[in-house]
């Protein structure tokens, strides 16, 4: 790979509940087939971790999480956090001439630019 590293980033929903809540929880609301809605409540975040082939030891690196922002209209989501994530680390990162890996989430102009 060019003598660099390889960071895999991808999304990790690691809290969710239809009952416990706070302010900061992204919401999903669906509809039941009684005709009822259901909100569940979650955190979720774009996991960055470097990995290499053949090697079963990975490095999991600082997470960027997926807020719910005050007076926001739309809630955020993986693809702003994953931005802001590459803005965040680019700099510190360079030095390890890395290649960035993701699913098909990823792959778009804005977040590739």
């Amino acid at each position: 790979m060019d003598k660099g590293v390889l960071i895999v980033l991808d999304g990790l929903w690691y809290f969710s509940s239809e009952a416990i809540h706070g302010d900061h929880c992204l919401t999903r609301t669906r509809t039941k087939k009684d005709g009822t809605t259901v909100t569940t409540y979650y955190h979720d975040m774009p996991a960055a971790t470097m990995v290499k082939p053949d090697s079963h030891v990975v490095m999991p690196l600082m997470p960027e999480f997926i807020l719910h922002e005050d007076g926001a209209e739309k809630q955020d989501c993986e693809r702003n956090a994953a931005k802001r994530w590459l803005a965040r680390h680019e700099e510190k990162l360079a030095w390890l001439k890395p290649t960035f890996l993701g699913d098909d989430l990823y792959a778009n102009y804005p977040l590739c630019k």
